[in-house]
């Protein structure tokens, strides 16, 4: 239960009047942007260039310093295609929720939602029953078994989605010469991406059509299709 001070205290800072604040462990305020690389160029633009700058004028008054964590700036590639990327994103997520003094998420939300990343690891036990189920749909399984490699140091057993960069050289090549290679190598991801993708959810929808008896592997559904 609140006293009156504290909601008094509660309602000045939601006005944006700054006083009466208790000590800070942390004066960050670090807020993580989430957008799809496609929408709100402009809008991030002027986050960056216009918002940022006054926003840290005016926290610096207060002692705090303002970060914003932006996963689309400055970067070749988008985490939503990328396990490896999307994985730091959500370390910096935590660890944005995890000091910041205030805000700590931003989402600019238009009218695409973008891809859902595909899964990093697959259980040895589910991926049989996926294996299986895309063959009685016809599909390819050359594929899957050449980007979902069995690892074995884990327990239980899981097949480990290889990393782009192990297998496609320059497809996060920052040498500006390297540009017609690098998008190559993207574009080659990007087809890739969208086939595992279709395999996976084409597994998962022979399997469903099953019945309640059959296994639950809505943990992979990738949003595909």
């Amino acid at each position: 239960m609140l006293t009156d001070h504290e909601e008094d205290v509660i309602t000045k800072t939601l006005e944006g009047q700054l006083v009466d604040l208790p000590s800070q462990s942390s004066g960050a305020v670090k807020i993580f942007i989430c957008c799809t690389q496609s929408d709100f160029q402009l809008e991030r633009c002027i986050l960056w260039e216009i918002v940022l700058p006054e926003l840290q004028q005016y926290c610096s008054q207060h002692g705090l310093d303002v970060e914003l964590v932006d996963p689309l700036h400055g970067t070749y590639v988008d985490p939503s295609y990328d396990r490896s990327l999307f994985d730091l994103c959500m370390l910096e997520l935590e660890d944005c929720h995890r000091i910041s003094q205030g805000p700590f998420f931003l989402c600019l939300t238009g009218n695409k939602y973008g891809p859902t990343p595909l899964p990093a690891y697959i259980k040895a036990e589910d991926f049989d029953i996926i294996s299986a189920k895309a063959c009685e749909a016809g599909k390819d399984m050359c594929l899957l078994n050449s980007w979902y490699i069995k690892d074995d140091v884990l327990r239980p057993t899981v097949y480990r989605l290889k990393d782009p960069r192990e297998k496609l050289k320059y497809y996060d090549c920052r040498n500006p010469e390297m540009q017609g290679l690098r998008e190559r190598d993207q574009l080659d991801w990007l087809e890739t991406f969208k086939e595992l993708q279709e395999i996976l959810q084409t597994s998962l929808e022979v399997a469903s059509a099953e019945g309640p008896q059959s296994k639950d592997l809505s943990e992979y559904y990738t949003g595909g299709k």
